[in-house]
């Protein structure tokens, strides 16, 4: 039998310095055997967030460190979230609708054997499937790509765009992993083709050029 989730004032329940943010991290993390998200979603499975916290704070922990902790923490669980939570609006099919070619043949051909130019091969290819999610409004965990100064941080999980090195830029390292396990990103109906994502890639080896203002930013839906 599952023991029973500990009651407010147990006192074996352990303390959770920080004040109310952090209350309320203990109750998105959930208590005694609880998961963060589901592990049918991909995500791991945390047991108990009581060995988890017990992990990140001690009773001399300072509180300012404590919620810096947390944050972090929460921080790397909805970017984990993000390339998962697009699953459930379509769990009974099987197979997703492949996506159509923004680009026609034409400039496919060029930025494929040519530089790759983030005006005519890259803008139109992340406005019409990727910025819908990939802005401020939208997006947990500041994954976002309206801008080349918001596309370049770094996040909990690492940098998202690395210029020259598309292997270690997130913005395709998970975009592959989530199309092979669950193919939750991006939205049904937008999917990138095996062109769109090549030449993404090639723009990201080439040095992701990418202007600054005016002229790099990209448009969001309404």
């Amino acid at each position: 039998m599952a023991p029973a989730p500990p009651q407010p004032g147990d006192p074996d329940q352990p303390r959770v310095p920080g004040g109310h943010f952090s209350q309320q991290a203990a109750h998105l993390l959930g208590a005694g055997g609880s998961e963060l998200f589901s592990p049918r979603a991909g995500v791991r499975r945390i047991s108990s967030w009581r060995g988890l916290f017990g992990r990140l704070v001690s009773k001399n922990t300072p509180h300012s460190i404590v919620n810096t902790r947390l944050l972090t923490l929460l921080s790397a669980a909805l970017s984990a979230h993000l390339l998962v939570s697009c699953q459930h609006a379509d769990e009974g099919s099987e197979t997703r609708p492949a996506g159509e070619n923004v680009l026609d043949r034409a400039a496919r051909r060029e930025a494929k054997s040519g530089t790759v130019s983030f005006e005519s091969h890259v803008k139109p290819v992340l406005e019409a499937k990727c910025v819908a999610c990939h802005q401020r409004e939208a997006l947990p965990a500041r994954l976002n790509l309206e801008s080349r100064a918001a596309a370049r941080r770094t996040g909990a999980l690492g940098a998202f765009i690395v210029p020259g090195a598309p292997e270690r830029s997130l913005f395709l390292t998970k975009l592959g992993e989530a199309h092979a396990s669950v193919q939750a990103m991006p939205p049904v109906g937008e999917t990138l083709t095996k062109d769109e994502v090549a030449i993404l890639r090639r723009w990201i080896a080439q040095g992701a050029d990418w202007p600054e203002g005016a002229a790099g930013m990209l448009k969001t839906r309404p």
